[in-house]
């Protein structure tokens, strides 16, 4: 596992603690199954963004103090200069840009995501509705068992509790996707 989940999985682990929660308990309460989650928190299995979403839920603390160990947040307008958004290096040939990671009560996360090709992501599912738009090279995104092939300025927007994921086409593409989150 990369250095980043094993620190992700440390700060779950800690708040956990901090919150007075076992393991079981937080499992039921974020909704995710034991097994899975016992795995995340010892580092050992890569946490789904929708997973990190319901434990953050769970925790009732923003989704940014687990990924970035800060709570920082602000109700101030959040203005992100190219390239200074929170990056996060999902694993191998995935990763994206927070851009209101210090957002204090944001109800959308807007993200830019890069993916290399020939990277198969798994399917996830969360709470919500999500928009992805294509601003580099193309992607291949997969909404239950259809397909939809997007390119440079195409979108797409879909309820986000069907399995899903985006797959790039051609070298690297990168898409601003938004989420919202129910």
């Amino acid at each position: 596992m990369n250095s980043q989940i094993l620190k992700i999985a440390e700060r779950i682990k800690d708040l956990r603690e901090f919150s007075d929660f076992s393991q079981k308990e937080l499992a039921i309460s974020a909704h995710i199954p034991l097994e899975d989650y016992m795995e995340y928190e010892a580092g050992t299995k890569d946490i789904p963004i929708g997973h990190l979403y319901s434990i953050a839920s769970a925790l009732s603390i923003d989704p940014t103090v687990i990924l970035t160990g800060e709570d920082n947040l602000s109700s101030a307008p959040c203005v992100v200069y190219e390239g200074k958004g929170m990056k996060v290096d999902r694993y191998e040939g995935y990763s994206f840009t927070s851009l209101a990671h210090n957002f204090y009560g944001r109800a959308m996360e807007p993200m830019i995501v890069t993916l290399d090709e020939g990277v198969e992501p798994e399917l996830v599912i969360h709470s919500g509705q999500e928009f992805n738009y294509v601003l580099e090279g193309s992607i291949r995104v997969i909404v239950n068992d259809r397909e939809y092939y997007l390119r440079k300025g195409d979108s797409i927007y879909f309820n986000a509790d069907k399995p899903h994921a985006q797959v790039s086409m051609n070298g690297t593409s990168k898409f601003l996707t938004v989420i919202l989150e129910k």
